[in-house]
């Protein structure tokens, strides 16, 4: 209802000292136009009634349309077909570039697969070579991302990666491995090169092989070498820059492709040499389908360029069809005018008729609106005109409020932005306005009102009054009031919940942690302060005994030697005893008792490294030993069992300097990712089939390295390995996925917060289900440690 009042109500007054509602009219626009505005509305009435327009308009058109549609078909046609053979044109300029790039990759690929070096290599598998010549370097000149080496049977001799994003050189991963023997580039018939695309799990990639041969090119392969580069995002734009035309490159093989996309793939993989379509007025697209190296369906490549050729030819019609338009147009407006002039009689009447019923139809809108409204003075404010519906809302009679200005009828508070938006008004800035704010009845009682405001303007074009109209809008106000209380009173409830709750967590994994820690510390203070002083006792009177026991020995055969012939019943004594026997395995007893007494030594002094007993929080200690000690303790756990063989450790130390940590809680993560990696391997071997058991041993991998001041711990396995759901909780506190009563869900949180918490590091994971799981360590080698804390840390 506002809003049809505020565009149906423009007032217009001829003196500002007096107002009556006999100067309504239109207001639609300022009144210095309003004549002109009814005269186009005359005018359209009365051609209404003439077929005079109507008839210039349809011949007009006609004309135009005829001659558009012949040109169009005539031009447009041409242009498209100019514009094809353009994209034919970049479709083999991006086939020729991808070519250059294949032969600059083979020329590679045979330099170092025809080489003395290499073919020796595959022989005696000396590193030197691979340091000289396959490392860092040779990536980044020839822009590579993989580099293998294979023998005759398939088998990798050697094979590295490099990330296309990190630029960080790593060992191919088994999957890849695999997906490179699976996709036959490997297979040589003959001493030639072989190159084309291969479809990887990370991405296709442009792959060359040749034969491992000696620089005479005589002789028998040792094997092949095979160098790629993926054919990403990177490699794409390059080649766009080097073509200048857009590239877009998209996998075959994938389920579901853009529509423009599997047009193409339907049109190629029907025989068709490449697929060009227009994809909006501003683009063209030409597509063609790579095969990868067994020739199947690899890449669908996409090159576009702009329709510069067709949008000139539309621009050509479009000035055409203007010309013609604006000669047309001349022509009519000459004939329209003519028969215009001919009307003004009809219109001046008509549009005198049209003031009288505007003026009466706007006084009974006003008068009998339901909505308040009032006009008020420009420059005072003084309220000049209100009608029934405002003097009923502020309890006022007409003549009461038309004594007052709109500054006594509004709260003090809101005036202020009252007159903000009255001066945004009145200078131009905005047509009208609307807002909420309180107004005060007659009994000084506040009510709130949803006010909208208007200009009025004189005959003249001048502005004079303002026009508002007010909508009662308090029991609304009072209703968000109480809603907004009541969620905020809500939300500080659900936040001090949540609040609550995630202490109670943190201190239940603080307590079990620190009584777990001190109960472990005390039983192993424990152990090795009982077990190791009658140790050092029996294993320091060994040596007493055996030198005894020695001189005993050598006293009897003293006593054989100057007595030879001893007394019958020595005799029989010695034949019991068996003398001979006893010289030759009594040494041997006491060694072995040595070696026994040496191995409860060792096993206390792992438990001792373990635990770190006696010793400062932080030390810098070298992480090879803590991870030994670790593996001592659980040589139980990696022995044989009847489900399965004995678990191989295969260990790839780097020369590490000492690491300056929290020495006992970092063996405490090692212990907790070396259990959960048994633990997985027995699930898996405990689930397997009898003749998948044979294919690959239980092994658990360890390997440490030095990058930059951080030091890294990778441990990983071929258990059951993990869904990527579990991944995402893996660190959370009390998170298990053992059975109930079988796991605590505070080994990976507490370990998570000892490497990132307490030593500002990382620890990562990943897997692969069914294959095996993988623990990434990475601690700072020299930083200043904050506070030991036991709590668990929020992971980001």
């Amino acid at each position: 209802m506002v809003t049809f009042l505020l565009h149906a109500l423009r007032i217009e007054t001829s003196c500002l000292d007096s107002f009556n509602l006999r100067s309504v009219v239109y207001l639609v626009k300022p009144p210095l136009k309003l004549d002109a505005q009814r005269n186009r509305s005359q005018t359209s009435r009365v051609a209404k009634r003439s077929p005079m327009p109507l008839v210039i308009a349809m011949t007009l058109l006609s004309a135009v349309g005829t001659m558009l549609t012949v040109a169009s078909v005539i031009l447009l046609h041409s242009f498209e077909r100019v514009e094809t053979q353009a994209m034919h044109q970049n479709l083999d300029r991006t086939l020729d570039a991808l070519s250059n790039d294949f032969a600059a990759l083979s020329t590679t690929v045979n330099d170092y697969a025809a080489w003395d070096d290499t073919y020796a290599f595959l022989a005696d598998g000396d590193s030197t070579y691979i340091k000289l010549n396959l490392n860092k370097s040779t990536f980044a000149a020839f822009n590579l991302h993989l580099i293998l080496l294979a023998r005759p049977s398939e088998q990798i001799a050697f094979s590295q990666r490099r990330d296309p994003l990190t630029s960080d050189i790593t060992p191919v991963s088994q999957r890849l491995q695999a997906a490179i023997i699976h996709s036959g580039i490997l297979q040589h018939t003959d001493s030639k090169e072989r190159f084309g695309i291969v479809l990887l799990p990370d991405g296709p990639m442009l792959v060359a092989a040749h034969p491992v041969l000696p620089s005479s090119l005589e002789g028998s392969s040792r094997g092949t070498l095979v160098m790629g580069r993926y054919l990403n995002a990177a490699e794409v734009e390059r080649l766009s820059e080097l073509i200048q035309v857009s590239l877009t490159l998209r996998q075959a093989t994938e389920a579901s492709l853009p529509d423009d996309f599997e047009a193409a793939r339907t049109a190629l993989l029907n025989g068709q040499a490449d697929f060009v379509r227009a994809l909006s007025l501003d683009k063209i697209a030409g597509y063609v389908l790579l095969k990868d190296i067994q020739g199947n369906p690899a890449v669908l490549l996409r090159a576009e360029m702009p329709r510069v050729i067709y949008r000139q030819g539309l621009l050509s019609l479009r000035c055409l069809g203007v010309s013609l338009l604006t000669l047309g147009a001349l022509f009519g407006l000459i004939i329209w005018l003519l028969w215009r002039k001919l009307m003004c009689n009809l219109i001046e009447r008509d549009r005198m008729e049209q003031a009288l019923f505007q003026e009466e139809r706007f006084r009974k809108v006003f008068e009998g609106a339901p909505t308040g409204m009032a006009i008020a003075n420009i420059r005072s404010g003084q309220i000049v005109k209100v009608n029934h519906a405002l003097c009923e809302m502020l309890d006022y009679t007409s003549a009461e409020l038309e004594a007052k200005t709109l500054q006594e009828i509004t709260h003090s508070d809101d005036w202020k932005q009252n007159s903000h938006l009255c001066e945004k008004l009145i200078s131009g800035a905005i047509v009208s306005y609307q807002s909420e704010k309180r107004y005060l009845k007659q009994n000084q009682q506040t009510l709130w009102v949803n006010s909208t405001a208007t200009l009025i303007h004189d005959p003249q074009g001048n502005a004079c009054h303002i026009l508002g109209m007010f909508e009662n809008v308090t029991e609304r106000k009072q209703t968000e009031a109480i809603l907004r209380q009541s969620e905020a009173q809500y939300r500080n409830q659900a936040e001090q919940l949540s609040s609550t709750l995630a202490e109670l967590q943190q201190t239940q994994a603080q307590l079990v942690q620190s009584e777990k820690m001190s109960s472990l510390g005390q039983l192993v203070a424990g152990i090795a302060h009982e077990i190791n002083n009658p140790v050092n006792f029996i294993s320091g009177n060994l040596a007493h005994v055996d030198s005894l026991t020695q001189d005993l020995l050598n006293l009897v055969r003293l006593y054989q030697e100057h007595y030879p012939q001893p007394s019958a019943e020595i005799m029989a004594k010695t034949e019991a005893a068996d003398l001979d026997f006893l010289y030759e395995d009594l040494p041997k007893l006491f060694s072995s008792m040595k070696v026994g007494s040496e191995r409860i030594r060792q096993l206390i002094s792992s438990l001792c490294n373990f635990s770190r007993l006696n010793e400062a929080d932080v030390k810098a200690v070298d992480l090879h030993e803590g991870i030994n000690s670790t593996l001592m303790l659980l040589q139980s756990r990696l022995q044989a069992t009847e489900v399965r063989p004995a678990i191989q450790v295969v260990k790839d130390y780097e020369n590490l300097p000492l690491v300056e940590c929290y020495a006992k809680q970092l063996n405490q993560v090692f212990m907790n990712i070396l259990l959960n990696a048994v633990e997985a391997i027995d699930r898996k071997w405990e689930a397997e089939q009898e003749p998948e058991k044979a294919k690959q041993p239980p092994c658990i991998w360890i390997q440490t390295w030095l990058k930059g001041d951080r030091v890294g711990v990778q441990i990983s396995d071929n258990g059951t390995g993990f869904l990527e759901q579990v991944k995402t909780r893996i660190f959370d506190p009390f998170f298990t996925t053992k059975a109930i009563g079988e796991g605590t869900g505070l080994g990976l949180s507490v370990s998570y917060q000892i490497v990132v918490g307490n030593h500002q590091g990382q620890l990562q994971c990943s897997s692969i289900p069914g294959q095996g799981a993988e623990f990434t360590i990475q601690v700072p080698l020299e930083r200043q440690l904050p506070q030991c804390r036991t709590g668990i840390a929020t992971r980001p």
